[in-house]
């Protein structure tokens, strides 16, 4: 009885571990973070709704969500500078490539400055691939 139960505690804590692996910040760039992210960033995740359309007619146009291009970039910074481990590099690194791949999927093709949306997605696949 004693074995049945081991077993039983040990497979339970297995199968909870992956519960305790919560990402250590909250999804949005931190103040600390801000500064790292290109000026159009800091406007269309900050500014106000007049700041953000510009921003969006400007340096976005015709993209679908910019501001996941801009979380997308947060998470590879994350990934960089600021990663405890192995474990919390990946997840910032996995969220990053699907942050990426929102911008991908939803975005008309020949839109500018797509490719560098789907440079910064190759390049959290190859750190991915990396880690």
């Amino acid at each position: 009885m004693n074995r049945i139960t081991i077993i039983c505690g040990a497979l339970g804590l297995a199968l909870a571990a992956p519960a305790w692996s919560q990402p250590r910040l909250p999804f949005g760039p931190q103040a600390q973070e801000l500064p790292l992210l290109p000026e159009e960033c800091r406007i269309i995740l900050m500014g106000t709704d007049e700041q953000r359309k510009s921003v969006h007619q400007t340096r976005f146009a015709g993209f679908v969500g910019p501001n996941h291009y801009c979380w997308g970039l947060n998470f590879m910074n994350r990934a960089r500078f600021n990663s405890r481990d192995k474990t919390e590099r990946r997840f910032n690194l996995q969220s990053a490539v699907g942050e990426f791949g929102y911008v991908l999927r939803h975005t008309p093709p020949g839109t500018p400055r797509l490719d560098e949306v789907r440079m910064q997605q190759q390049m959290a696949e190859m750190l991915l691939k990396m880690n």
